[in-house]
């Protein structure tokens, strides 16, 4: 039923929509293997183009944050940080996912040059490979 609901929403395959993400490779295997109904590419190449394909706009923090010198480490210690409460227990999907768009949205909205932020577009933080899409 979910992959039903996923597929024929409008959360897949569109480009104005942003997914953000804090580490998120192993969460974006199970929904590919999900939308695919089979086994995972075992080549990084096809995986990133399925995962592109699928999900044209995410931003994965933890990848982002190994280019920040004002933070880095745990989404919890980024969080205190830069001064977000966090709402709920830590490891718990809906408390996670508040303070991980809280955080995209203050240092999104710090950043000065926005193409300087799109060149974090679309790479996981444990697969630091991208294929360019301009298209975006």
């Amino acid at each position: 039923i979910f992959k039903n609901f996923l597929i024929s929403s409008s959360l897949l395959y569109n480009k104005k929509l942003k997914w953000v993400t804090f580490h998120s490779g192993y969460d974006f295997g199970y929904l590919l293997s999900l939308i695919m109904n089979k086994e995972l590419p075992l080549c990084k190449t096809e995986f990133v183009e399925k995962l592109n394909y699928n999900f044209p706009c995410f931003f994965d923090l933890k990848h982002l944050s190994n280019f920040s010198s004002n933070f880095h480490g745990s989404l919890d210690k980024i969080a205190e940080k830069l001064k977000i409460d966090r709402i709920g227990k830590s490891h718990q999907a809906g408390s996670d996912s508040l303070v991980t768009v809280n955080i995209y949205k203050l240092i999104s909205g710090d950043i000065k040059h926005k193409i300087y932020f799109k060149k974090f577009r679309c790479i996981l933080y444990d697969l630091p490979f991208t294929i360019s899409n301009d298209d975006f």
